[in-house]
């Protein structure tokens, strides 16, 4: 899709009423203005004109973000950011014709928020692998990631420039820092963000990331160390960091916990294949919980948007 028409597709009538009918099927929840779904379907047509002209002219600017508290496992609370309707709109039609761009550069080892891709696929992968695990988390990805590292990323996969302002735009809305959880192009970015650090770590081993849990499959302990320095150094020019009670470096035969399963690495093995069949795959021991449960948690409530935009429900 060419410069011109990246953008002329995402403000096509067409992609904006798929927009809103995916933000209406997801609740039509209002964002700081106080409209919802049921409020602008009254008059969208003229919404939708109003919206269209405010960009081609340049003038267009989101309005406020809802704030909304969600309750998390360990007692503490996540606040969700919940743009306008009108913004998820245009930021969904955005998404929509940016997921073609962005999807096929994406590492193969990168498994939420992509088409086709889940959290049976992710794990699944993990058992072609065999050896030490770097078993990490990233602190606060989405609170924390940096804006200027993504604007870079963006520039080198994104030729127009229109659609790039207005993802700067919205980036500013979003505050100093992060990625509005409540955005449907959130999800998108926060792929696109990690970019480096999957090509990073996929030459230290086999790359299995679900946003920002990840595994790196080595085939020694020396090669995981190297694994997690190269993670902390590429995340640190991001203004990220590994979480420090939920990244380790895992021996062959030692369980840890990876989207919601219980796994267990078996060792390298010079041997007969025949004689290490059940040795040299990957135990999937049992469900800490369900994989639904999980992407519900990865997902904090509002990225249900990206779901329904790739095809999953």
């Amino acid at each position: 899709m060419t410069r011109s028409s990246l953008i002329d597709s995402a403000l096509s009538r067409s992609a904006l009423r798929r927009a809103f009918t995916r933000a209406r099927a997801n609740g039509g929840a209002a964002g700081g203005d106080g409209i919802t779904a049921a409020a602008m379907t009254r008059g969208l047509e003229t919404a939708l004109d109003a919206l269209v002209r405010e960009v081609r002219r340049g003038r267009y600017q989101p309005g406020p973000l809802r704030a909304v508290p969600i309750p998390k496992r360990d007692g503490s609370t996540r606040v969700l950011r919940i743009p306008c309707l009108r913004d998820r709109v245009l930021q969904g039609a955005v998404a929509s014709v940016l997921v073609p761009v962005l999807d096929p550069l994406m590492h193969p080892g990168s498994f939420a928020y992509r088409p086709g891709r889940s959290v049976p696929l992710a794990l699944r992968s993990l058992r072609r692998g065999q050896g030490w695990a770097l078993d990490a988390d990233i602190r606060s990805f989405f609170d924390e990631i940096g804006h200027h590292p993504l604007r870079r990323v963006l520039k080198q996969k994104v030729s127009c420039l229109e659609t790039r302002q207005l993802i700067g735009i919205w980036l500013g809305s979003f505050g100093r820092r992060g990625l509005a959880q409540g955005s449907p192009i959130s999800p998108l970015l926060a792929n696109t963000a990690l970019g480096p650090l999957d090509s990073a770590l996929s030459k230290h081993g086999r790359l299995v990331r679900y946003a920002d849990d990840f595994v790196v499959v080595c085939a020694d302990k020396a090669g995981a160390r190297e694994a997690r320095r190269t993670a902390e150094q590429t995340l640190r020019f991001a203004g990220l960091r590994l979480h420090p009670d939920k990244t380790r470096i895992v021996p062959p035969g030692m369980s840890f916990t990876f989207l919601g399963t219980e796994l267990v690495l078996h060792s390298r093995d010079r041997r007969p294949q025949k004689q290490l069949k059940n040795k040299m795959k990957l135990s999937l021991r049992r469900e800490t919980i369900s994989p639904g449960e999980h992407i519900e948690r990865v997902l904090r409530e509002g990225w249900k948007n990206m779901l329904n935009l790739t095809g999953r429900s």
